[in-house]
């Protein structure tokens, strides 16, 4: 993991705000969302195990479309430090539902939130499709 300056994360975050609507620091489900290419999850009552499938769904799908370097973004007010690191080294924790945290690359073209609150937000027309298509249970978690 690298950590990023400053004037590289406010890149990040107007990149963000532009493609995907999003004022830092919350989103979808708490915050309106005009895009009909997100889905949310609540994740708080998800078992260890199901945790883990989640993750290891992410983790192909970041293999099949991800660049090279993704970011992990939160509120720097809140000490989050922004990081560029490697797309092997994607690991969705519990702890990361304390805070607001986004994932993403350089294409914008998929996103995904942890929300403080336990939701999962997942955002692009290929990352939803992977994750419908390969996590049964998807649907005992959605949000509407």
């Amino acid at each position: 993991m690298e950590r990023i300056d400053y004037l590289h994360y406010k890149r990040i975050y107007e990149k963000i705000h532009k493609i995907w609507g999003i004022t830092f620091p919350i989103w979808y489900p708490l915050d309106n969302c005009n895009r009909n290419d997100v889905i949310a999850f609540n994740i708080n009552p998800c078992s260890t195990s199901e945790l883990h499938l989640i993750n290891n769904l992410l983790k192909v799908f970041l293999v099949k479309h991800a660049e090279t370097d993704i970011y992990l973004l939160g509120e720097i007010n809140l000490g989050i430090v922004p990081y560029r690191f490697n797309f092997t080294e994607f690991h969705l924790k519990q702890n990361q539902f304390n805070e607001d945290m986004y994932w993403c690359d350089n294409k914008m073209d998929w996103i995904i939130y942890a929300c403080h609150d336990g939701y999962l937000t997942i955002g692009g027309c290929k990352i939803i499709q992977d994750i419908k298509s390969n996590w049964s249970a998807w649907e005992k978690y959605f949000i509407e």
